[in-house]
């Protein structure tokens, strides 16, 4: 039994951290060889949502008092989120966009769109609600005070004859709709003037009347079923090493897997209970090379280079 070890003095410089090579001593020939993953050890460093994974973006609209509506994008910076996390981003571009209110009895800001975690329904629920133009005074008396940046989209601070009222609106995007287990389809209601009535077959969004608050669950559109939100998208990530041919894996390379059973940022000790050796292919060969992929075998990006990798090789008589 010969071994191996990998590790960051290993890795390809490509910004990503997830390409090792191993640089032999002097050209090897393997005939009847067999490899294996005896342990690895790096830290749990890759994102769940990114630009280069293409699932940080999303929107809110706001209606303004003369009727207008104003999308804003919300673009999430890379890194690893949980859906408070989403939650409280959101509602700090919400401040910067001027939506809220202050709630001057409790001092504390009053928000109209939220995502919150449902675990009783594995879902992730968002509720959006009503928000009235009416008046300054009218804010005032009901204890609320405006930001100074309070954005509606007119000028002057609230139309002074026509009420509006609605609820703010969440669109999703590709990619970031599977992070909260909804359609890339889906679209809140602007409930104008209270005049959203949810659908009667689906049983997924729900509405208030008295409160004009309106609640959705996560779910697909299309089929009207359960959607699970997929908060991390790469909750295991694969090892592919380009000297092996598994005929029953796709791609031909995959040695091993990798799932995290650790808190994000923390050390992923992993030393296999027993080795599954796969077949090198036979030739000559002065190097090895592996890498990381994601679950849909693209590329993945690992944040901490310290990885280190120990490969077991035996002839076949040694099995």
């Amino acid at each position: 039994m010969r071994t191996i070890i990998l590790n960051k003095t290993n890795i390809v410089n490509n910004g990503k951290n997830n390409v090792l090579e191993y640089d032999f001593p002097s050209s090897v020939q393997f005939k009847d060889t067999y490899i294996a993953v005896k342990s690895v050890s790096m830290y749990y460093s890759w994102y769940n949502i990114s630009q280069s994974l293409g699932n940080n973006t999303f929107s809110y609209t706001w209606y303004s008092g003369s009727g207008t509506e104003t999308t804003h994008v919300i673009v999430i910076p890379d890194g690893m989120y949980e859906v408070t996390n989403i939650n409280t981003f959101l509602q700090s571009k919400m401040i910067e966009n001027g939506h809220y209110l202050i709630d001057n009895t409790n001092n504390k800001n009053i928000f109209f769109l939220e995502l919150i975690v449902n675990p009783t329904r594995y879902a992730v629920q968002i509720n959006t609600y009503q928000f009235k133009y009416l008046n300054n005074a009218a804010v005032v008396s009901a204890g609320y005070v405006l930001p100074s940046n309070f954005n509606h989209g007119d000028s002057g601070a609230f139309p002074s004859s026509t009420a509006h009222y609605f609820n703010p609106k969440i669109s999703m995007a590709s990619k970031f709709n599977d992070i909260v287990g909804y359609s890339s389809t889906f679209v809140s209601d602007l409930n104008i003037n209270g005049g959203y009535t949810p659908p009667t077959n689906n049983s997924y969004i729900s509405k208030d009347a008295s409160t004009q608050t309106i609640s959705y669950l996560s779910h697909d559109s299309t089929t009207l079923k359960t959607k699970a939100p997929d908060v991390q998208p790469n909750a295991s990530i694969l090892m592919n090493l380009t000297n092996i041919d598994n005929a029953y894996a796709n791609p031909t390379g995959i040695l091993y897997s990798i799932a995290p059973d650790v808190a994000f940022g923390a050390l992923i000790s992993e030393k296999t209970p027993e080795l599954a050796f796969h077949k090198l292919i036979p030739g000559s060969y002065n190097q090895l090379r592996l890498q990381f992929l994601a679950n849909n075998l693209d590329e993945i990006e690992i944040q901490d280079p310290n990885i280190t990798i120990m490969l077991v090789i035996k002839e076949r008589n040694e099995i």
